[in-house]
C-alpha cells in the first residue's frame, strides 16, 4: 500500500492507529472551529480504510457539521447515527464514516476514530494533499456569503433622526406620558368617542327585552352610562345627560307589555234587575296578548375526561429517535421528557437499538 508522501504530522503518532486527513479537511475544519469559541461543535470525518497487519490506515476526505453531536461520547445515540448517515448519503456517498472531531475554539489534535459502535479518542494525524472533488464541491456549495451593510440615504437617515428626536422631546415633556389632544386632530379625522356612544347605547337596548328585572337593568345600565361619561369628560367632550333620564326611559319601554296586557283586560260585568234592551250589542273581547316566557338557557357541566390507557412497551428499532416516535404517536416532540421520565433516561439522544421502553 502506498501512503503519501508530502504530509504534515499534527500531534503525536499512534502505534496501532496512523490517519491521514486532506487538506482540504483540515481547512474546512480550521474555518468551523472559529465559531466553537463560546460553545463545543462536533465534525462528522467521512473517508476510507485500511488494514495491513496489525496497522489500521484511516483517509479522511470528507468533513460535515453535525447538530447532534456537541459534545465527546464514547457510544453515538440512534438520533447522532441516523444525522451522520443523512449527511454522507448527501455529500459524500463514496466514503464510510470514519469518526468525529469536536471543535472548542483551538487546533484540533485528535480524531474519535468510530470502530464496533465504540468511538476510540487517537492523537495526532497527518495532513496531505491530493485531489478531493467531493470536499471542495461541498465547500463551495456551502460558502456563506459576505455580508453587505444596507445602504441608506442621508435623507432617509435625517427623516428616521428627526422622528426619534420629536418622540424623546414628546417623552421629556409628558413625564414619559406621549398622547394626542382631541384638540390636534386633523380635519376630517371622525372621532372614536361618539361612536363608542352610540355603539354602547345600542347595546343597552337590544339587550333590555332580555330582562325581565327591571331593577337589575337599571343598575346594569346606569352603571354603563356613567362609564361612557366618564369616557367624554377624560376627552375634554361634553358629558352625557344624567344617566337615571335614560334608564327611567328604557325602563317603561321595557313594562309595555305588561301595560298592553292591563288594557286588554276584559271588565267584569255585574248583574242588576234593570232589564237589558235588546238591542244592545255585546262588546268584542280584544284577544288576550300572553307574552311568551323566555326559556332558560341551562348549561350543562363541562367535565373533563381524562383518558387513562395502560403503558405500552416498545422495542427501539434501527433509525428510531425519542423524538420521531412521540412525533408519529403523540404528533407533539414535548412527550420526549414524559418519556424520559417514565424510563429513567437522562439523555434522550442516547438510546440503543434493542432496547425497551414504555410510553404512555
Amino acid at each position: 500500500m502506498e501512503l503519501p508522501k508530502n504530509i504534515t504530522q499534527i500531534g503525536e503518532t499512534d502505534k496501532n492507529s496512523k490517519i491521514y486527513m486532506e487538506d482540504y479537511v483540515v481547512s474546512y475544519i480550521k474555518q468551523q472551529s472559529k465559531k466553537a469559541a463560546d460553545k463545543q461543535m462536533g465534525v462528522a470525518l467521512f473517508g476510507k480504510c485500511k488494514k495491513e497487519e496489525s496497522m489500521s490506515y484511516y483517509f479522511i476526505y470528507g468533513a460535515c457539521m453535525v447538530n447532534y453531536i456537541t459534545k465527546e461520547v464514547r457510544h453515538l445515540s440512534s438520533a447522532q447515527l441516523q444525522e451522520v448517515e443523512r449527511i454522507r448519503r448527501t455529500h459524500f456517498d463514496e466514503y464510510l464514516f470514519i469518526g468525529y472531531c469536536i471543535l472548542d475554539g483551538d487546533t484540533v489534535e485528535g480524531v474519535y476514530l468510530y470502530e464496533n459502535e465504540i468511538c476510540r479518542y487517537i492523537k495526532g494525524y497527518a495532513c496531505f494533499y491530493e485531489k478531493n472533488d467531493s470536499m471542495l464541491s461541498f465547500m463551495v456549495e456551502n460558502r456563506e456569503k459576505e455580508y453587505v451593510p444596507e445602504q441608506v440615504s442621508r435623507i432617509k437617515y435625517e427623516e428616521v433622526r428627526d422622528r426619534q428626536q420629536e418622540r424623546k422631546r414628546l417623552f421629556e415633556e409628558n413625564k414619559g406620558i406621549v398622547s394626542i389632544k382631541p384638540a390636534e386632530k386633523q380635519e376630517g379625522e371622525s372621532s372614536f368617542f361618539p361612536v363608542a356612544a352610540v355603539l354602547m347605547l345600542a347595546i343597552l337596548g337590544v339587550t333590555a327585552a332580555s330582562y325581565s328585572n327591571p331593577g337589575e337593568l337599571a343598575n346594569r345600565m346606569s352603571a354603563g352610562l356613567d362609564t361612557l361619561q366618564a369616557w367624554f369628560q377624560d376627552a375634554g367632550e361634553e358629558a352625557l345627560p344624567a344617566a337615571a333620564e335614560h334608564v327611567e326611559t328604557l325602563v317603561a319601554e321595557s313594562q309595555l307589555t305588561e301595560a298592553i296586557q292591563k288594557e286588554n283586560v276584559v271588565p267584569e260585568v255585574t248583574v242588576t234587575d234593570e232589564p237589558v234592551p235588546t238591542a244592545t250589542v255585546a262588546p268584542t273581547l280584544a284577544p288576550e296578548i300572553t307574552p311568551e316566557p323566555t326559556p332558560e338557557i341551562t348549561q350543562a357541566p363541562v367535565t373533563e375526561e381524562v383518558a387513562t390507557k395502560p403503558a405500552e412497551e416498545y422495542t427501539i428499532q434501527i433509525g428510531d429517535t425519542l423524538i420521531q416516535i412521540c412525533r408519529n404517536r403523540y404528533s407533539d416532540e414535548s412527550m420526549v421528557k414524559t418519556v424520559c421520565e417514565m424510563n429513567g433516561i437522562s439523555d434522550p439522544n442516547n438510546i440503543q437499538v434493542g432496547q425497551k421502553i414504555l410510553l404512555p
